[in-house]
Order: C-alpha cells, then structure tokens, then sequence
C-alpha cells in the first residue's frame, strides 16, 4: 500500500488546568497553537524577560476526536507530532500511548494496537512548569503540525535513513543506509528537470554516481530527489522520497 499522511490541524479544544478541566472550560482551537502568546502580561512571573513577560506557567489540556472509517489490520500507525512545548503525556482512547520531554524535537508515537474504527479520543497533557524555560520567548503547546501516519507492516522508518555525499573530480558517489533489510530501489532525480540522474537497487546499503552532480551551495542551491521504494518480495510496500544536496566540506 502506499504511504499515507493526513494533518490533523483543525478539530482540536483546549483548556488550561493542574488536572483535567470540565469539558464546559474548553474551547474550540486550530493548529498550530500557542496559548503563552495570549496570556496576561506579568512583570513579576518568574523569568519575565525571557518569556516576553506572558504568565506562560502551567499545564494546558488538548482534545481530539480522529475518525477511522476503517482500521486495516496489515498496517501500521502512527502520530508525529512535529513540536509541543514542552513536557507532554499521550493518551489515546483512554490509552497512555506516549510522553516526551522535550520542546524542540519532532516525535512519533505507535498507535497501531490502539486505534479503533469510528470515533477515537485524543488527548495530550502539555506540562509547563518546569524552571527554566528558555533564554527566549519559547511559547506553550502544540505549536507544529500534528500527522497521522498510515504505512504497510513493512515500511521506512525515514529517521534510520543515511544518505552520505562524496566528491571526486568530475562525479559524486551517494551512499544510502536504508535502515532496512529488505530490498530496496533506488533513483535519484533532478529537482528543477525531473530527470533520473542515477538509480541503482540492493539491500541495507546502496551507492549511485552521479555524473557532472550540480552542486548544492548558499548561491546555487540545487537539490535531487532521492526516490527509495521498498520491496516486500516484488511488490513496492513504502515509498519516501528525501531532499539530497551534494557537498562536501573540507
């Protein structure tokens, strides 16, 4: 089957509260959300400067109904959250599917043996009350997109993928770490002509030249697609695709 991503940045209530508030306390948000940037201005909040004296302390409330008209028992799913600031809990259907404990970083939480057909309940615990924050306004909550990500069993995990570039003086040699032991096919193409600059296929690691490369800097900034299938017997069961620039720095 083929890969697919669906954003889930709209349907979403909010409330603030030390433990879970009453339903009548939310209210009807989108994504992305920063509840620090509406808060009251304070002058004696702790760390005031820093946080461009909005009273960001505390713990806010997430809710999200995700409807599944059908779940497929020869997939996989999961959700990416691309950014919540900052100590988060994750329950789905009354199910703890995850935590993370930090603001900055993107994260993904398995929730293959918890989602059902019909109706699924969101819920995500944003924890702000931990000293410090930042040396700069960091803003409270889910401030990136949030992604339900449905793959074949078999699949990329695209995090496990290496892809490393080397010069020689007229080519490029590309070096792929799959991250998979399956078979894979490999292509890469031009960005700006679509055309297939190199392709190759094997397994865990794959290497293409790339003849005459243009290569990739702050004035010239050319990219290739690196298109990688993976295979489950003969049959494609994931496709990613990954921005590669060739350079090396010395």
């Amino acid at each position: 089957m083929a890969r697919m991503e669906k954003q889930l940045m709209t349907g979403w209530r909010f409330a603030l509260g030390q433990t879970l508030p009453d339903q009548k306390a939310f209210s009807e948000i989108y994504l992305p959300h920063d509840w620090a940037i509406s808060a009251p201005i304070s002058q004696e909040m702790e760390e005031a400067d820093t946080q461009g004296f909005r009273d960001r302390w505390g713990i806010g409330w997430y809710q999200k109904s995700i409807f599944m008209e059908s779940v497929d028992p020869d997939c996989c799913y999961c959700l990416e959250f691309g950014g919540v600031m900052e100590n988060c809990t994750v329950w789905l259907n009354d199910k703890l599917v995850g935590e993370h404990r930090y603001g900055y970083s993107t994260f993904r939480l398995d929730v293959t043996d918890v989602l059902i057909p019909g109706e699924n309940a969101l819920l995500v615990r944003v924890d702000n009350t931990a000293h410090p924050a930042d040396r700069w306004y960091s803003g409270c909550g889910i401030y990136r997109p949030v992604t339900l990500i449905t793959t074949a069993r078999k699949h990329f995990d695209p995090w496990e993928v290496v892809v490393i570039t080397q010069q020689t003086e007229t080519d490029a040699i590309v070096t792929i770490k799959t991250g998979v032991a399956d078979p894979v096919q490999a292509q890469l193409v031009d960005r700006v002509t679509g055309k297939i600059v190199a392709e190759t296929s094997g397994r865990e690691e794959l290497v293409l030249t790339v003849k005459e490369p243009k290569l990739w800097s702050a004035e010239e900034p050319n990219l290739y697609d690196l298109q990688l299938t993976l295979l489950d017997g003969e049959q494609p069961c994931d496709q990613i695709t990954v921005a590669v620039g060739i350079r090396e720095v010395t």
